[in-house]
């Protein structure tokens, strides 16, 4: 039994440094292709070629086609191996004499030495990232903080301020400082919001209405340990209500008057939040002069004064005219009791 080519390959590592085949027609032993196959100088066309013409000493199995294979050997070299052992199958011819020229076949390569392989690398671990260190805090410039438009405006009670008024944070380089919440507070007055952050120009605007009186209006601003305020005024507004009055009680809708005595009446106007403002274009009219008549009208500071005679019993229209603003009463004229108005 032939051993296989891998046992070959020992046989022939041993045999290192021994000349190499004559360049002879002589069918390659398996030690010889195993040296050509695993030497580093002959190509593996050229052993392809010195199979096809000097063919195999052996007919080469299914396990040492495997072992070629493993040595090397590519497509063409099991080709010319396939073809010997199909000539070596079929019946051979007569011999003809031929002149052999010897095959010069190079020195064999010492065998490599086998050195067991090396362990698999181990993966190194990656270097644990740094610590990430939060952004320092940027520090707030107190003397930069505070309102910085808006501040002053007069407006009428009830009617936002026609400008904002606007809030402002920078840090000590005086940059903006934006995404920072501002608290406010408003005595007598509105804001459209009472917690606000920093916009990108480090500002809060507040949108602010004056009143209900027709004073001073302070918004105060808080951020942190920082406090701030400004103030707007606000002023009374159109006039809406006119009040007429018996000394201190207003007449709702009638007036007592005695026959034969005169009767003062005093007038005030008053905007929608009761803010009072000054009595301009003053008149008064009644219904019927044979029972009441005006006998005067004036305006005595921010007030109005109308006077009145009554002559007989009976009752009539009394209408009273101030600043724009109408009052209809019903004038009541007795023989008897006392003059006044009814609350």
């Amino acid at each position: 039994m032939r051993p296989p080519i891998a046992a070959a390959v020992c046989l022939a590592a041993t045999a290192a440094g021994a000349p190499f085949l004559t360049q002879q027609r002589e069918p390659l032993r398996k030690s010889e292709l195993v040296r050509l196959l695993t030497g580093s100088t002959v190509q593996k066309p050229e052993i392809a070629e010195l199979v096809r013409r000097n063919c195999l000493s052996f007919t080469p199995t299914a396990r040492d086609r495997l072992d070629l294979v493993a040595l090397g050997a590519d497509t063409t070299i099991l080709k010319r191996v396939d073809e010997c052992a199909r000539r070596a199958a079929a019946p051979a011819p007569a011999p003809q004499p031929a002149a052999r020229s010897p095959v010069v076949l190079p020195p064999r390569p010492a065998a490599p030495v086998r050195r067991p392989a090396p362990p698999p690398p181990v993966p190194a671990r990656p270097a644990p990232a740094p610590p990430r260190l939060a952004p320092a805090r940027r520090v707030i410039s107190p003397a930069r903080t505070a309102f910085v438009s808006g501040g002053g405006q007069r407006g009428r009670v009830g009617v936002a301020l026609p400008l904002p008024v606007v809030f402002e944070v920078r840090d000590t380089a005086n940059a903006a400082v934006a995404g920072e919440d501002v608290g406010f507070t408003v005595s007598n007055g509105r804001i459209d919001r009472a917690l606000a952050a920093t916009d990108s120009l480090g500002q809060v605007r507040l949108v602010v209405v004056p009143g209900p009186r027709a004073d001073v209006t302070m918004i105060r601003a808080r951020f942190g340990a920082i406090e701030r305020q400004v103030s707007v005024v606000g002023l009374a507004g159109v006039p809406a209500v006119l009040v007429v009055s018996c000394g201190a009680v207003a007449a709702r809708s009638r007036v007592t008057l005695r026959a034969g005595a005169a009767a003062r009446l005093e007038l005030s106007v008053q905007d929608a939040f009761g803010n009072h403002l000054s009595v301009t274009a003053l008149r008064a009219v009644v219904g019927d002069e044979r029972l009441v008549r005006v006998t005067g009208v004036a305006v005595q500071g921010n007030r109005g004064v109308v006077l009145l005679e009554a002559r007989r019993p009976g009752s009539t229209n009394l209408s009273v005219f101030a600043s724009g603003v109408r009052a209809n009463l019903t004038a009541l004229i007795s023989a008897a009791g006392l003059a006044g108005c009814e609350p």
